[in-house]
Protein backbone atom coordinates (compact mmCIF):
# COMPACT_ATOMS: atom_id res chain seq x y z
CA UNK A 1 0.00 0.00 0.00
CA UNK A 2 0.96 3.45 -0.53
CA UNK A 3 0.82 6.51 0.75
CA UNK A 4 -0.03 9.44 -1.60
CA UNK A 5 -0.15 13.53 -0.26
CA UNK A 6 -2.64 15.62 -2.18
CA UNK A 7 -1.03 18.02 -5.39
CA UNK A 8 -2.03 21.09 -6.66
CA UNK A 9 -2.41 21.34 -10.73
CA UNK A 10 -0.87 24.04 -11.80
CA UNK A 11 -0.63 23.37 -15.70
CA UNK A 12 -2.56 21.47 -18.47
CA UNK A 13 -0.44 19.89 -21.00
CA UNK A 14 -2.84 17.82 -23.11
CA UNK A 15 -2.88 14.11 -21.54
CA UNK A 16 -0.35 15.68 -18.62
CA UNK A 17 -0.58 17.90 -16.22
CA UNK A 18 1.87 19.90 -13.91
CA UNK A 19 1.20 19.61 -10.19
CA UNK A 20 2.82 20.99 -6.67
CA UNK A 21 3.36 18.04 -4.34
CA UNK A 22 4.49 20.02 -1.30
CA UNK A 23 6.90 22.05 -3.24
CA UNK A 24 8.22 19.60 -6.00
CA UNK A 25 6.61 20.01 -9.23
CA UNK A 26 5.57 16.68 -11.11
CA UNK A 27 4.43 16.15 -14.25
CA UNK A 28 1.59 13.26 -14.71
CA UNK A 29 -0.93 11.18 -16.76
CA UNK A 30 -4.30 12.42 -16.78
CA UNK A 31 -5.47 9.35 -19.07
CA UNK A 32 -7.87 7.92 -16.65
CA UNK A 33 -9.10 11.36 -14.52
CA UNK A 34 -8.64 14.80 -16.13
CA UNK A 35 -8.42 17.47 -13.12
CA UNK A 36 -8.50 21.32 -13.81
CA UNK A 37 -6.04 23.80 -13.01
CA UNK A 38 -6.48 24.18 -9.15
CA UNK A 39 -7.70 21.25 -8.35
CA UNK A 40 -6.31 18.69 -5.52
CA UNK A 41 -5.33 15.55 -7.20
CA UNK A 42 -3.71 12.21 -6.00
CA UNK A 43 -1.55 10.24 -8.04
CA UNK A 44 -0.31 6.59 -7.69
CA UNK A 45 2.50 5.34 -10.30
CA UNK A 46 2.55 9.16 -11.79
CA UNK A 47 -1.07 8.79 -13.19
CA UNK A 48 -3.28 10.85 -11.55
CA UNK A 49 -6.09 8.68 -9.83
CA UNK A 50 -8.45 11.28 -7.45
CA UNK A 51 -10.02 14.68 -7.76
CA UNK A 52 -10.08 15.54 -4.16
CA UNK A 53 -11.88 18.78 -2.41
CA UNK A 54 -10.01 21.80 -1.51
CA UNK A 55 -10.29 21.39 2.10
CA UNK A 56 -10.00 17.63 2.20
CA UNK A 57 -6.48 18.02 0.60
CA UNK A 58 -5.93 20.31 3.25
CA UNK A 59 -6.66 18.26 6.50
CA UNK A 60 -4.82 15.52 4.88
CA UNK A 61 -1.35 18.22 4.10
CA UNK A 62 -2.10 19.49 7.84
CA UNK A 63 -2.11 15.54 9.14
CA UNK A 64 0.97 15.13 7.16
CA UNK A 65 2.48 18.04 8.58
CA UNK A 66 2.98 19.50 4.77
CA UNK A 67 1.29 22.50 5.21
Amino acid sequence: MCLAIPGKVIELKGETCSADFNGEILEVSTKMIQPKNGDYIIAAAGIVTDVVPEWRAKEMLEIFQCK
